[in-house]
């Protein structure tokens, strides 16, 4: 596969994935989910979603490698970001 090819259906799959996430993200919040974790492998990205409400989420995290999260549901878990990506 040519690479300039290669690299346009790379950029339109990134799109949709993160629209993806987007349209997830906001249907989870509606439906009074507490928490959702959205992981981006390309970027090496984690963001954590809470406080659902009607218009999605109204609080949102960005955890990089090096940072630690924690569950709602276990407060005293630490989970490094780099075990998950």
């Amino acid at each position: 596969m040519p690479q300039d090819f290669d690299d346009g259906l790379s950029g339109v799959l990134n799109i949709l994935g993160r629209a993806l996430a987007a349209t997830c993200s906001y249907l989870y919040a509606r439906a009074g989910i507490a928490e959702a974790w959205l992981v981006d492998l390309a970027t090496d990205v984690i963001e954590v979603h809470r406080q659902p409400g009607l218009e999605g989420y109204r609080e949102v995290h960005t955890l990089r490698r090096g940072d630690t999260l924690s569950a709602l549901l276990l407060p005293a878990s630490a989970i490094p970001v780099d075990d998950v990506l």
